[in-house]
């Protein structure tokens, strides 16, 4: 390849295809101005960017949700069984501060339902007309109830095991009867033949194993 002479090398003349350089006062003012107009840009890009980054800085926080309140039930707990006692001081509690009380209380609703005529059943019409009988009637069934709620809470641990299933056997007659005055059922007359044969083997057991 020709360095020099028809100018298609380095040498001399302009190469094909590219626009010569020129020079002098024109291009050098339109140097100056290309130059000027990028630093206006520049600075208005700055400017911007300075505005977009304060407006930032002064937006107003996205409050934040407060976390949800978790509530926790805790169970109570159970409730300890007293120690058993010794069975002798047992069975005596249990008949005397159980049984004795359960036998007054019922003792006292069988002597006032006596104002209800011998051999009158308790689903008569003419005991739920008359208001003295009416109101007797329903006062010995809630103490009945009340004799058998009475004995079930005075079975006192460390008592015999069968005097503990006699006592509750009995205290669940108790109740039962008194729920019969109560409603008038008709059926308190088993009820009550139920009560009579607990509570002699309450008696039974009570002096077998509670002597004076």
């Amino acid at each position: 390849m020709p360095v020099n002479g028809d100018g298609s090398g380095f040498g001399g003349g302009a190469s094909p295809g590219w626009p010569a350089t020129r020079s002098g006062p024109e291009s050098g003012r339109r140097r100056w101005l290309g130059l000027g107009v990028a630093a206006v840009v520049g600075a208005a890009l700055a400017s911007a960017g300075v505005g977009l980054a304060t407006a930032g800085l002064h937006e107003p926080a996205t409050p934040v949700a407060a976390p949800p309140v978790v509530t926790v039930t805790v169970d109570p707990p159970a409730p300890t069984e007293p120690a058993p006692l010794p069975a002798a001081e047992a069975d005596r509690r249990t008949c005397m501060e159980g049984w004795l009380a359960a036998r007054d209380l019922e003792a006292s609703a069988a002597a006032a339902r006596k104002i209800i005529p011998a051999g009158m059943k308790l689903d008569d019409p003419a005991i739920q007309s008359n208001p003295d009988w009416l109101a007797t009637v329903k006062r010995s069934g809630e103490t009945t109830r009340e004799a058998g709620q009475v004995l079930e809470s005075h079975i006192v641990p460390g008592t015999t095991s069968v005097l503990a299933a006699a006592s509750r056997t009995a205290a669940d007659a108790l109740r039962t009867l008194g729920y019969s005055l109560e409603n008038f059922d008709g059926a308190m007359g088993n009820a009550g033949t139920i009560m009579d044969v607990t509570g002699d083997l309450m008696a039974a057991l009570c002096t077998r194993l509670v002597p004076k």
